[in-house]
């Protein structure tokens, strides 16, 4: 990037060794977010916070998994909101996006 900026995407280890994803979902996740961070680490947080120690300076989106990881060592930006809230909890990724997507009829109309 131009002003010297590294784009990194995260999967924090400790996140997914209790909560492990299918083949499937790890290569949709990764498809979609290769288009935003090029690099991406799968780090444990001990990894992470090493890594980082040296930066000069650190922003990211805020995320649950992350937040306790980083809001020491970096600018936390409030996370986009581009689903509506779902009042109930689902138990499936399939069932929320069931939820938080009903009566849509097109990507745009989340923008």
């Amino acid at each position: 990037m131009a002003d010297g900026a590294l784009v990194i995407g995260l999967y924090l280890r400790e996140h997914h060794q209790a909560w492990p994803w299918p083949a499937a979902r790890w290569r949709w996740v990764d498809a979609a977010m290769v288009a935003v961070a090029p690099r991406r680490w799968y780090v444990d947080a001990a990894g992470l916070a090493g890594a980082l120690a040296g930066a000069a300076r650190v922003r990211s989106v805020d995320d649950p998994h992350l937040t306790r990881r980083l809001q020491t060592v970096a600018q936390l930006d409030a996370a986009p909101t581009l689903f509506p809230p779902v009042e109930r909890r689902c138990g499936s990724f399939s069932q929320w996006w069931t939820r938080a997507t009903r009566g849509l009829q097109h990507a745009e109309e989340l923008l």
